[in-house]
């Protein structure tokens, strides 16, 4: 599996997000877009660590994708406009950012460190989304993982999502003679809108530690609550603040996460998983192994440029069965660059697994 940052690392990244970050309730006409592509929404009330006229966030490229989607813009000529006529793309923003006059968004900031000197709008949410942070996150589920015997094996926080593989040690099943697999949990959060909270059964085969993850037999947890208001008379803005009741919610929810990792790696879920893989074996990969990678592809959503990836890997590793091309799928999944990708991959190789025997017969 594709190695990530080391948790020192991400804790250390985890606690100054968590410093830095402020929620605001902005109601929509009172939000706009400079000729420079930044975000203004006024200072009047405002949090106190927002100092000066207006507010300005400079938005990351997801909260550029968000604002352009909630207004229906197209992503190729939002972003047309943001590189050749940002005054076009300004003026298309405010217009219909005005035209929803009962609209309220939760803009997701960092305000300024010794590192950024500007507010970050890292993104433009629905005033229903709720936030289940990856601080929170972290501080809930690792702890767990370390009292059960958990042994962590790969762990990133990219500009999307903050992801932690774990795995039992002591808890294999041999697929085949030589051939061993241990369980684990794959948890997986985007606290900035691109995903649900994911807590699933994780898989390493151990001869070459390729990871899979089995989403089909986990659990996923929407950002969705209630709809947030918390504007003064006339106010336009106001700081999204936990509530008592908010709070002791996301605590129950944070202990049901801790069961629901714990229960992700029994006997019961290896045996079944390993079960798929044996099966998987006895379904042979026939014609050209270069044909077989690209029906399988075309199923799962592989890329052409992933495609050679997966054939050296299925051929190097001489399986010419499903097993074999979902055990190339994972393996392909360290070597691209991007880590949200990989881990795309390594859930991909359980999807493959799942197809019918027709599509391993070029």
């Amino acid at each position: 599996m594709k190695p990530g940052s080391t948790l020192q690392n991400i804790a250390q990244r985890l606690n100054e997000q968590r410093t830095a970050s402020v929620d605001l309730l902005v109601q929509e006409p009172a939000i706009t877009m400079t000729a420079g592509g930044s975000i203004a929404v006024p200072d009047t009330p405002a949090p106190d660590r927002f100092q000066g006229n207006d507010i300005v966030l400079d938005p990351t490229p997801l909260a550029h994708r968000q604002i352009g989607t909630h207004l229906g813009i197209p992503a190729p000529y939002y972003d047309r406009m943001r590189s050749d006529a940002p005054e076009l793309l300004a003026g298309n923003v405010n217009r219909w950012l005005a035209d929803h006059t009962d609209g309220v968004r939760m803009l997701r900031t960092l305000t300024p460190t010794a590192e950024a000197h500007r507010h970050t709008l890292r993104a433009f949410l629905s005033n229903r989304y709720r936030p289940l942070d990856n601080y929170d996150l972290a501080q809930a589920v690792l702890p767990e993982l370390d009292a059960n015997g958990f042994t962590l094996r790969s762990h990133e926080l990219t500009d999307t999502h903050l992801y932690v593989k774990a795995v039992l040690e002591e808890r294999t099943l041999d697929v085949a003679v030589g051939d061993t697999v241990a369980i684990g949990v794959s948890i997986r959060n985007s606290d900035v809108g691109c995903s649900s909270l994911s807590i699933a059964p994780f898989i390493e085969r151990l001869i070459c530690t390729n990871g899979m993850t089995i989403n089909d037999l986990g659990t996923r947890r929407r950002h969705v609550g209630k709809r947030l208001n918390g504007f003064e008379d006339g106010a336009l803005i106001a700081e999204h603040l936990s509530t008592e009741a908010h709070a002791a919610s996301d605590k129950a929810f944070w202990l049901a996460a801790r069961d629901t990792v714990r229960a992700c790696a029994s006997e019961a879920t290896l045996a079944t998983v390993a079960d798929s893989m044996r099966q998987g074996r006895e379904i042979r990969a026939t014609g050209h192994p270069a044909e077989v990678v690209r029906q399988v592809s075309r199923r799962v959503g592989i890329t052409e440029s992933e495609e050679a990836g997966v054939l050296e890997h299925l051929i190097t590793g001489g399986e010419l069965s499903a097993y074999g091309v979902a055990n190339a799928v994972t393996r392909a999944a360290a070597d691209v660059d991007s880590y949200d990708r990989a881990s795309e991959l390594e859930a991909i190789g359980w999807q493959v697994l799942q197809l019918p025997a027709r599509a391993f017969a070029a």
